[in-house]
C-alpha cells in the first residue's frame, strides 16, 4: 500500500509541470501581453503587482521539473523491464520533451506496473 501511496503523490507531482504550463500560457501571458493594449498606458502600472509572487512560483516549478527529470531517468536506467534500445528513447524523449514524457512513462512504467 505504501508503495501505491508513493506512485500516487509521483503522478501528483509529474502532472503538476502540465497544469502549470497551461496556467502559465494563459493567465501569466495574457496580463502581460493581453491586458495592457486594451487597458492603456495608465494602467500598466498595477501590472506587475504579483510579479514576486508569480517568479517564486515559476521557480519552484522550474526546480521541481528538474528534481522530476533527474528521478525518471534514474528509474529508466534501473528498470529492468526495459530493453536498451527502449531506454534510449525514454532517455531522448525525456531530455526533449519531459513534460509530455513524464506523465506519459508514469502511467505506462510506474503506475500499471504496481498492479
Amino acid at each position: 500500500m505504501k508503495n501505491k501511496f508513493n506512485n500516487f503523490i509521483l503522478g501528483v507531482f509529474t502532472i503538476y509541470p502540465v497544469f502549470y504550463t497551461l496556467y502559465f500560457f494563459t493567465f501569466v501571458y495574457n496580463s502581460l501581453f493581453i491586458k495592457p493594449l486594451g487597458s492603456g498606458i495608465s494602467n500598466i502600472k498595477g501590472l506587475h503587482d504579483d510579479l514576486g509572487l508569480d517568479f517564486a512560483i515559476h521557480l519552484l516549478t522550474v526546480i521541481a521539473i528538474l528534481v522530476l527529470i533527474i528521478t525518471y531517468i534514474i528509474h529508466i536506467i534501473k528498470n529492468n523491464t526495459l530493453k536498451y534500445k527502449n531506454k534510449i528513447f525514454w532517455l531522448l524523449f525525456m531530455f526533449l520533451c519531459a513534460i509530455v514524457a513524464m506523465p506519459v512513462y508514469w502511467f505506462l512504467y510506474i503506475w500499471r506496473d504496481q498492479k
